[in-house]
């Protein structure tokens, strides 16, 4: 029982690491242009230009 709940710990470990590496790789503020207004998304704050 203890070495299935190891390699479950292990498992999770792992998939938490991935997830942070992943979350890296996350911009921290995007561009996204629709019907000719520019929008700046990040995650405090969202702010749209004409």
């Amino acid at each position: 029982m203890l070495r299935e709940h190891w390699m479950e710990m292990r498992a999770i470990g792992s998939a938490q690491s991935a997830l942070r590496k992943l979350a890296k790789l996350l911009p921290d503020m995007a561009e996204r242009i629709a019907n000719g207004v520019i929008c700046l998304n990040s995650f405090l704050s969202f702010l749209c230009f004409i």
